[in-house]
């Protein structure tokens, strides 16, 4: 029931009115924006950090959610998009405040004191704007909802320690403690499926949020540095954003078209240099920090729009099930920093258009900002969202009812604010747009060659097979076969009168999660766009309920069949009726425990405790393994995943004394990695060195642990050793050395 809560309240003489007391608890919000603008002036140490990462990540999103007037949003709901809506304020603001500083002359706009007194200003004015149209803070839903946690007070202890004894152990590079927090963690998907006692329904998003965070800290934490390619170079382009006090443009010379059209991306430039600023932390600790803070809350809202179309259960294992998939949520993307702040507004936005309890005005508002959002984080995502959007657009030209949500109005301003910023707007990657878009029309148009990121990455086929590779394999495919029966099963849900059935809006979406997973599978050119496995985490967003809905039906199949031979399935169809209470909750727990079992698969643990061969390590089981590896495997692995902190030294000795050299030749790996994120060195400015490389005079060679120690020079193709390498040096003078990585400079 809605209540006016501007509407006068009658009570008697010995109670407060309940509006005016709400409205002046409102007023936390100023005092809050106060306090958190004294604390940045003092730099008071830890309590800086602290207060201003939370003050920015809710307060700004908040006051702007508020101009709304949803009166429906659960108290999740509010948290969620109030994140939201702060990361788009923080972009959008910080790009304000970027542009108008430097139109005035102030060089410097992306620093603490403009920024803090620019988003203070936007939280106070929104705040009492809307503060005459009644700004008030639902205290009655927070008070509702604590009521509600005592239900499940018993597990809290447990899931709160979760994400900190992770963090501990990672640091400790512990390996049988994290290996003991996983079987935990398997433990408790398993117990989600046995007894509601002890995981009450009302504690899933709370149980989703601490292992999400958990698994995420275990993988990042294991190195105090940027971790794979793409982080590396996002580090690169936010260090020379906060290092040059604005942002601008890239020189194109100098730097690659990734970085070019990486640095065009709010979400790894302008949104962090904020955080920064404000928060004063150690760089490569905020990338460790926001970012999967950010990405915890994926799988959040995911529950919600599963929980919303199949149930609190089936929702929660879906949501489990994207959670331990490697390659969806702790693998690659972890390093992939603006896919991560662009799935989470793309989620954001499916919510919106899925759900039915809110506004059509509010929601289409909401939609053009969230849309906006997946413009400013990432170029590839936005193609994919304005192709969903005209799809949307096209069918309600043909079945009008399908859709009342994307109107003219709402299509031209997402279409057109997307168009501006990368035609027009500083950084553009607008030919990173078309490059895009031309790849995946090349790719639905050729079957023919293997490229990078292929499906086989999926299943991380090993070339020699051992006991863990049959496991891992077998788990996997089965994953897979189910994951597919049920996408089949769910787009055809009423035909088949199944008792699963969706929305036909969500089984659209479903329809394009698996075309485009098909496609991807099919067509490697067309995964080749973004990698298999980008393309692979952007599908299970959807598709994640399909593979517990696929395997509750593989589990009745015993059943099916005999409906089938009996002809019981003529009245009604085969699949009415077909599940009772008790089957039903044995095939959870089937699909609970096949979850556990693609968990231990997927995190490595198998492979870590049977003594496996390498494969893509995961949590740092492998960490030391790898580091005393004599195999060329293990030691490329561990070298090109993890920096080393000698490495990371001479990095920054080099840019600290030598500035930006024109020329420096070095190995692949420091050439992708330490020189791109700790020494900052434009990527074009980084020649490969091979054993027919002659150097130019007065240019700089580095040599990291790996070539140093390992005596290996690893190339494109190959790996030669550092020696053998050396010896067509005429002249050149060691200028830096710390026992693992040197500095040469050749004469001249």
């Amino acid at each position: 029931m809605n209540v006016d809560l501007s509407a006068k309240v009658v009570t008697p003489s010995n109670q407060q009115p309940v509006v005016p007391k709400m409205r002046k608890q409102a007023l936390l919000i100023p005092l809050i924006t106060l306090i958190a603008f004294i604390i940045v002036l003092l730099d008071i140490p830890v309590i800086r950090e602290i207060v201003i990462f939370a003050y920015l990540s809710f307060v700004p999103g908040f006051v702007t959610l508020k101009v709304f007037r949803l009166r429906k949003l659960s108290l999740l709901h509010t948290f969620l998009f109030s994140v939201g809506l702060s990361l788009f304020v923080l972009m959008f603001v910080g790009f304000l405040v970027n542009e108008l500083c430097l139109f005035l002359g102030f060089m410097q706009p992306l620093s603490a004191i403009p920024l803090m007194i620019a988003l203070s200003s936007y939280v106070l004015v929104v705040f009492f704007i809307d503060y005459k149209n009644d700004f008030s803070i639902d205290f009655a839903s927070l008070h509702e909802g604590l009521k509600v946690s005592k239900k499940y007070f018993h597990i809290v202890p447990l899931l709160i320690v979760l994400p900190i004894t992770s963090v501990i152990f990672v640091l400790y590079v512990n390996v049988p403690l994290m290996l003991g927090l996983t079987l935990i963690i398997a433990a408790l998907c398993l117990m989600c499926a046995i007894s509601t006692k002890f995981i009450p329904r009302e504690s899933y998003p709370f149980l989703i949020l601490s292992i999400s965070l958990s698994i995420l800290l275990l993988n990042l934490l294991i190195s105090k540095y940027t971790i794979g390619d793409d982080a590396s170079l996002e580090f690169y382009v936010f260090k020379v954003t906060q290092l040059r006090g604005y942002w601008a443009p890239l020189d194109a010379v100098k730097d690659t078209w990734q970085a070019v059209s990486y640095n065009s991306n709010l979400s790894v430039t302008v949104l962090p240099a904020v955080y920064s600023a404000l928060m004063n932390v150690k760089n490569e600790l905020l990338f460790k920090i926001l970012y999967p803070f950010i990405f915890s809350l994926l799988p959040l809202s995911l529950y919600e729009i599963y929980k919303k179309e199949h149930g609190a259960l089936i929702g929660l294992l879906a949501a489990l099930f994207f959670i331990f998939s490697v390659n969806a949520f702790f693998g690659e993307l972890i390093s992939v920093n603006r896919q991560i702040v662009a799935e989470f507004f793309l989620v954001l936005s499916l919510f919106l258009w899925l759900d039915k309890g809110i506004p059509l005005k509010e929601k289409r508002l909401l939609l053009i900002i969230f849309g906006l959002s997946i413009s400013l984080a990432h170029y590839s995502l936005a193609v994919i969202y304005i192709i969903f959007v005209s799809l949307v657009v096209l069918i309600t030209s043909i079945k009008p009812r399908f859709d009342n949500v994307f109107n003219s109005f709402s299509v031209v301003t997402l279409f057109g604010a997307t168009f501006i910023w990368y035609a027009f707007g500083p950084g553009s990657a607008l030919g990173s747009i078309i490059r895009v878009a031309q790849s995946m029309i090349d790719g639905l148009t050729s079957f023919q060659g293997t490229y990078a990121g292929s499906a086989t990455n999926v299943y991380a086929v090993p070339e020699v097979f051992t006991v863990a590779s049959w496991v891992n394999l077998a788990v996997t495919g089965a994953v897979t076969f189910a994951l597919g029966i049920g996408v089949v099963l769910l787009i055809f849900s009423k035909k088949l009168k199944l008792p699963d059935q969706i929305s036909d809006k969500y089984t659209f979406v479903i329809l394009i999660g698996g075309l485009l997973l098909a496609a991807s599978y099919a067509l490697p050119r067309f995964a080749a766009v973004l990698n298999f496995t980008r393309f692979y985490a952007i599908t299970l967003l959807v598709l994640s309920p399909c593979l517990v809905v696929g395997l509750l039906y593989i589990f009745d199949v015993p059943e099916i069949i005999f409906r089938r031979l009996t002809g019981r399935h003529k009245n009604g169809g085969m699949f009415s009726g077909l599940f009772s209470n008790k089957s039903r909750k044995i095939g959870l727990l089937l699909v609970a425990i096949l979850l556990s079992a693609f968990f231990l698969s997927q995190s490595g643990f198998i492979n870590h405790t049977t003594g496996g061969a390498f494969r893509t390590p995961s949590f740092g089981f492998d960490y030391y393994r790898l580091e005393a590896s004599n195999s060329t495997e293990g030691q490329l692995i561990f070298y090109s995943t993890y920096i080393q902190d000698q490495d990371a030294f001479s990095a920054y000795w080099l840019s600290a004394y030598w500035g930006t050299p024109q020329k420096l030749y070095a190995g692949v790996i420091s050439g992708m990695h330490v020189l791109i994120s700790c020494a900052l060195v434009p990527q074009n400015l980084i020649c490969y060195l091979t054993n027919e490389t002659i150097p130019e005079r007065g240019t700089f060679i580095y040599l990291d642990t790996f070539n140093i120690i390992k005596d290996s020079m690893p190339t494109e193709t190959e790996v030669y050793k550092t020696s053998e390498i050396s010896k067509s040096f005429d002249d050149f003078n060691v200028i830096y050395s710390n026992g693992h990585s040197e500095i040469w400079k050749v004469a001249g």
